[in-house]
C-alpha cells in the first residue's frame, strides 16, 4: 500500500450526498481507494483498523462533532499521524479555520465543495505525508547505519579482550579502555538518532520510572531494540550476551518502571 500509487482515504461525514459529491470529485481524479463512515465514532474505528492516509471529515455532525474527532485521533499514538482536512459548511469564520488547525487539522475547506481545490488540497495533504515518510525512512536508514558501526566496535572489544593473555597486557587494557570510551559515545549517538525518530519514547519512559529508578544510555538502547520489535536471538548477536542476560535485563528494567515481568514489559513498549 502507497500513498504514491494508491493513497487511502476515508471521508466521514453524516450526509450521504456529501460523501457522494467528494467521492465523485476523487474519482474523477484518479484516487480509488476511498472509505466512508456515517460518523466519528466509526471514523475513528475504522482508523484503528486500516492505515490511512487521508482522512477528510465534516465539521457539523451528531454526537462527536469534526473537532472533537480530530483531538480524538491526535490524541491516539495509532492514528495521530494521519493528515486531517476539516470540510464544512457551517463554521466557515477564520476563528473557526484557527480552531480546527490547533486541534490538529492540516488544512481546511469550505462546502459547497469546489472541485479544483478539494483536488488541490487532497493533493498537498498526500504530498506533504509522503515527504514526512521518506524522512522518517531516511533517519531509520542512518539508524541502521549506526548499529553496524556499534556491532562492528563490539567485536572488536571482544577480540580486544581474548588477547589480553596473548600480549601485552598493559597495551591490549589501554586499548580496551579506549574503544569502551568510544562505544559508550556510540550508544549515546544511536539514543539520540533513535530520539529523532520517536521523540516522546524516552520521555513517556521516565514518568514511568518507579521512584529511584534511572535509565543509562545503554538501557536506553536496550530499551530502543525492544520497541523495534527485536527478537532474543537480534539481540544476542547486536549486543554479544546470553539469552538469560537479556531476560535477567528485561527483568531488571521491567522492575525499574512498575512492571512484573519482562514479557509485560515488551507489551508495554510496543504500546507506546
Amino acid at each position: 500500500m502507497s500513498v504514491e500509487t494508491d493513497p487511502q482515504i476515508l471521508v466521514v461525514d453524516d450526509e450521504d450526498h456529501n460523501i457522494k459529491v467528494i467521492f465523485q470529485i476523487l474519482i474523477k481524479r484518479g484516487f480509488s481507494s476511498l472509505k466512508q463512515s456515517k460518523n466519528a465514532e466509526q471514523g475513528y474505528q475504522f482508523a484503528l483498523k486500516r492505515p490511512l492516509d487521508l482522512i477528510i471529515t465534516d465539521w457539523d455532525m451528531p454526537k462527536i462533532d469534526g473537532l472533537q474527532f480530530i483531538k480524538i485521533l491526535k490524541a491516539d499514538e495509532r492514528t495521530k499521524n494521519i493528515p486531517i482536512i476539516m470540510a464544512t459548511g457551517v463554521n466557515t469564520e477564520a476563528m473557526h479555520l484557527e480552531a480546527a488547525l490547533e486541534a490538529g487539522a492540516i488544512d481546511f475547506i469550505r462546502k459547497p465543495i469546489n472541485e479544483v481545490e478539494l483536488a488541490a488540497r487532497v493533493t498537498a495533504a498526500l504530498k506533504l505525508i509522503l515527504a514526512h515518510r521518506r524522512e522518517v525512512e531516511a533517519k531509520q536508514r542512518a539508524l541502521v547505519s549506526k548499529q553496524l558501526q556499534l556491532d562492528k566496535t563490539s567485536e572488536l572489544l571482544n577480540q580486544l579482550q581474548a588477547s589480553v593473555d596473548q600480549g601485552d597486557l598493559n597495551a591490549t587494557r589501554k586499548l580496551i579502555q579506549g574503544h569502551q570510551k568510544f562505544y559508550t559515545s556510540s550508544i549515546e549517538s544511536f539514543v539520540q538518532q533513535f530520539e529523532s525518530l520517536d521523540p516522546l519514547f524516552y520521555k513517556k519512559l521516565d514518568k514511568h520510572l518507579v521512584e529511584g529508578s534511572s535509565l543509562n544510555a545503554s538501557n536506553k538502547k536496550f530499551l530502543a531494540y525492544l520497541k523495534m520489535g527485536m527478537t532474543t536471538d537480534e539481540l544476542m548477536r547486536h549486543l554479544s550476551i546470553t539469552a538469560d542476560a537479556i531476560k535477567k535485563k528485561k527483568k531488571r528494567l521491567a522492575k525499574n518502571l512498575g512492571l512484573s515481568s519482562g514479557g509485560d514489559l515488551v507489551n508495554f513498549l510496543s504500546q507506546l
